[in-house]
């Protein structure tokens, strides 16, 4: 489980052969669930500086893949105990939406995003969903 904030924006290294390479400051261990824009994805190899995970088939489906060129949010699986400030997430990615307009208000900025019309019955306004991991609240309909 996840929480959707951000523990640090880690640099893309490489993505081949279904696997990601990430150089993070963050340091896991072998085998950890990470969200990586917040997707539940395990750490495969460690090396000096970062870290390596692997995308299934169906990650690959359900995922992005071409926002997994420069940076990409990660975040480490929350412990029983974590203090939870944004949503409980699974890491599992339901839809893919479309950023249409950033537009900056008095109190903060409004991301106008489209989702396919199948995803809109689990949307409700003042709930929460997470875009590329973060934690949002969503404002109106």
């Amino acid at each position: 489980m996840f929480n959707g904030l951000i523990r640090e924006i880690a640099k893309v290294q490489s993505y081949q052969n279904n696997t990601l390479s990430l150089k993070a400051k963050y340091r896991p261990n072998l085998g950890d669930s990470i969200a990586v824009n917040g997707a539940c994805l395990s750490v495969t190899k460690l090396y000096e500086g970062g870290f390596e995970v692997e995308l299934s088939r169906e990650s690959r489906t359900h995922i992005a893949i071409e926002n997994l060129k420069d940076k990409v949010h990660i975040e480490p699986a929350l412990r029983y105990g974590d203090r939870i400030d944004g949503h409980l997430m699974q890491g599992h990615i339901d839809f893919i939406g479309t950023l249409e307009k950033i537009q900056k208000d008095e109190n903060g900025v409004d991301f106008y995003i489209s989702l396919p019309k199948e995803a809109m019955k689990f949307m409700a306004e003042k709930g929460s969903i997470a875009v590329d991991g973060v934690s949002l609240t969503i404002n109106e309909i």
